[in-house]
């Protein structure tokens, strides 16, 4: 005997990226003509709740929506675990939410990471709004529908794809992020250049410092094309099927097991990424691919950004080759790194050997 469960689905999760259309004191506006929403959630971490919480929650109160004290989380990538997941799940009961409410999440990657997981599992699922204020989030983090939250064996194993149903960009709150964190961001922004667009590079290496200054039509060009390529990926392979979006992960498979081996303390995600750059472009070159100059060249700009660029010397390769294992990037047990085939041309290759990657990442080590 067998009964057929039929699950044939069209979904369409297309949404909006605002970028310096709705500041955070404008976004009510924007959410007031929405009936199907009973009550907003604001989610956010500490950091972000003394510039922005405030103001956003008055905002859409001002605009007659039903917003309770917004729902906080420490500051930092140690927040991304199963116990805060667990306590904000029970907030969100305390504070009423329901199958009708919607949660906002305000900050950067960590908040949209954990809290659109929060928002996917709750209630089996209620529709997040992104609110980045972070670059790191504005041109990668927060965008795509990845959400999460780290093991201590790696980052991000536990998750779910899951869309956002608009996401507002307002550069303006650039101004009150660290210069670290700015510069952290930029990483982001230089991979698009490396793995999809030399023009983007090129303009990356002409206006550096104005980026790194916060001129503003320098950061919403960049911010704006980050976004554009950032989608283009997600829209043809939102999953990670047909191995289209592996490609944003240059940098990622030797810069996550940086990130887990030094208690995700140590480095920001764009520092570990940079250097995983680093290590993914000596790789290109070692399988006969880029050449010293490209190279060189990336290197270059990764440091006028202010970003490192060699690995330090008390770092163990073997305890970065144990947590690449488990990373998730890894496929059927084997390591898949995403190297370039020139400036601009990313690929995804496995079956690159360890004795390889050992020595690749013991060659970018400082002496």
């Amino acid at each position: 005997m067998k009964v057929h469960v039929s699950l044939k689905r069209v979904i369409d999760d297309s949404h909006d990226i605002f970028i310096d259309e709705y500041p955070v004191d404008g976004i009510g506006a924007y959410l007031s003509g929405s009936s199907a929403v009973r009550k907003y959630l604001i989610f956010t971490d500490t950091n972000v709740m003394e510039h922005y919480g405030g103001r956003l929650t008055e905002n859409l109160r001002a605009n007659g929506l039903d917003v309770p004290e917004p729902v906080v989380i420490p500051a930092g990538e140690q927040s991304k675990s199963n116990y805060m997941a667990f306590e904000k799940w029970r907030e969100l009961v305390r504070k009423g939410a329901a199958r009708d409410s919607s949660l906002i999440a305000i900050g950067g990657g960590v908040v949209t990471d954990l809290g659109g997981f929060i928002a996917s599992s709750y209630m089996r699922g209620i529709p997040p709004i992104y609110v980045l204020t972070t670059l790191m989030a504005m041109v990668d983090a927060g965008i795509g529908g990845k959400t999460g939250f780290d093991l201590p064996e790696g980052k991000n194993l536990v998750g779910a794809f899951y869309q956002p149903k608009a996401i507002f960009i307002d550069t303006g709150t650039l101004k009150t992020l660290p210069e670290r964190e700015f510069r952290s961001g930029s990483a982001e922004a230089i991979k698009y250049g490396l793995i999809s667009d030399a023009g983007m590079l090129q303009f990356l290496e002409e206006h550096i410092d104005e980026f790194l200054a916060l001129d503003k039509d320098v950061v919403g060009h960049v911010v704006n094309r980050s976004c554009e390529i950032k989608a283009g990926f997600v829209s043809k392979d939102e999953k990670e099927k047909s191995g289209l979006r592996a490609l944003l992960n240059y940098g990622h498979t030797f810069g996550h097991p940086l990130e887990a081996a030094t208690g995700y303390s140590r480095f920001t995600h764009g520092e570990a990424v940079s250097i995983g750059m680093v290590q993914a472009a000596e790789l290109s070159r070692r399988c006969g691919y880029l050449d010293a100059e490209s190279v060189g060249r990336q290197n270059e700009l990764l440091a006028r950004a202010g970003l490192p660029v060699k690995l330090p010397a008390d770092i163990r390769t073997e305890d970065l080759m144990r947590c690449m294992k488990t990373d998730k990037k890894s496929a059927g047990g084997k390591k898949r790194f995403v190297i370039l085939h020139s400036m601009g041309d990313a690929v995804v290759q496995d079956g690159i050997d360890d004795v390889l990657v050992e020595e690749v990442i013991d060659s970018t080590r400082a002496h």
